[in-house]
């Protein structure tokens, strides 16, 4: 509604490392919209950030030696907090992966086991006719090779449908990178 003087125009700033693209923002100088808001500065240096914060404190001094400068972090800092969530959020997910891949080999074993438990009698017949104890296993190693690739399979397949979910979750890694899938 009321008129304002445009400053200057800035590239896209990604304010929020695990969007693709930098949101749309409008910044105005403090004297045309007060509100009672924090304000930021960041400050790019070569140096140690430690090194220079007393001569920041000086600068704002002499501007106002009213105006406080608190919270000094480093951009590292401030950028990790940012993502905290997502990365509990990604450990969490990860200690699950982990508890289904130690349930899904004591599973395989389960039913590998009961499998060989109930061809008892058959594999006993079979070594009765001539079968070796190598045929016994490749018996049971190819009855179970063939449970894990179908499981193997149903997983991948399901893994590959829920990319487009776990897509935002992701920061840095597209989700069908093969190491991570």
């Amino acid at each position: 509604g009321s008129e304002r003087t445009v400053a200057g125009v800035l590239g896209d700033v990604r304010d929020m490392p695990w969007h693709d693209s930098a949101a749309p923002a409008v910044y105005f100088p403090q004297p045309q919209r007060w509100s009672p808001q924090p304000m930021f500065l960041v400050a790019r240096t070569h140096v140690d950030p430690s090194s220079v914060v007393e001569s920041i404190r000086g600068a704002f001094r002499e501007i106002d030696a009213e105006l406080p400068l608190a919270s000094v972090r480093p951009l590292e800092t401030v950028a990790s907090a940012a993502i905290a969530t997502r990365r509990v959020t990604l450990w969490l997910v990860a200690i699950f992966g982990f508890t289904a891949v130690v349930l899904a080999v004591v599973g395989v074993y389960g039913v590998i086991a009961q499998a060989v438990a109930q061809r008892t009698h058959e594999f006993g017949i079979r070594q009765a006719l001539g079968a070796t104890r190598a045929d016994i296993l490749r018996l049971v190693m190819v009855s179970g090779a063939a449970m894990t690739i179908v499981g193997l399979l149903s997983g991948l397949a399901l893994a590959a449908a829920s990319t487009r979910l776990l897509g935002s979750l992701l920061y840095g890694v597209a989700p069908s990178d093969p190491l991570t899938f």
